[in-house]
């Protein structure tokens, strides 16, 4: 299973075990740096991802002197790199500036419009209403959770049962989100 899983899935966790010493370019050429092959195409690629994820800028920059969602895009970056269709994502908001997970979420959306497979374990709400699909486990943490309570779009999702808090604080922010465009579009 594991060589598959290197072939076929990315997994981008909250650590971003990026090497300190290095900048983002190498960073995202050290698989091909561990296989030998690294040349012109292998560097063209990767000035190509960071692009993608919006570090056209940073190359040369080392992890220290990126911000936390350069960071999470520069590690996305990294797992792009590889042969994947699937890649999975444990909360990777966390810490981010609001800017950061706009960013990230165009990201994931280019990814999904590739016709790759993104799946996201995530509590942001802005996150989670721009999901095509949510899973919603509960009802609590920990022991006490475990199941499947709710599952849907966002839109759907908000029509569940109580026992879904998700849904429950999904409905309020996506009513939130359409009173602010409706207050916009009324300015």
């Amino acid at each position: 299973m594991p060589a598959r899983r290197a072939r076929y899935l990315g997994m981008v966790f909250q650590s971003f075990y990026l090497i300190p010493e290095i900048d983002a370019l190498d960073n995202v050429l050290m698989a091909a740096r561990i296989a030998g092959q690294v040349g012109p195409a292998q560097r063209d690629r990767a000035r190509s991802l960071l692009t993608r994820v919006g570090l056209a800028e940073r190359l040369e920059h080392i992890p220290a002197h990126l911000s936390g969602g350069e960071r999470q895009r520069l590690k996305l970056a990294m797992h792009m790199s590889e042969k994947g269709g699937t890649y999975v994502l444990d909360e990777p908001t966390v810490g981010l500036h609001m800017a950061d997970v706009e960013r990230l979420i165009a990201v994931l959306h280019r990814l999904v419009d590739a016709g790759n497979t993104v799946v996201v374990v995530e509590h942001d709400l802005d996150v989670i209403a721009e999901a095509d699909w949510i899973i919603d486990m509960g009802p609590e943490g920990g022991n006490a959770g475990g199941e499947v309570v709710a599952q849907g779009a966002p839109g759907q999702l908000t029509k569940t049962p109580a026992k879904s808090h998700t849904s429950q604080v999904l409905a309020e922010f996506l009513q939130g989100r359409l009173e602010d465009h409706a207050t916009q579009a009324s300015a």
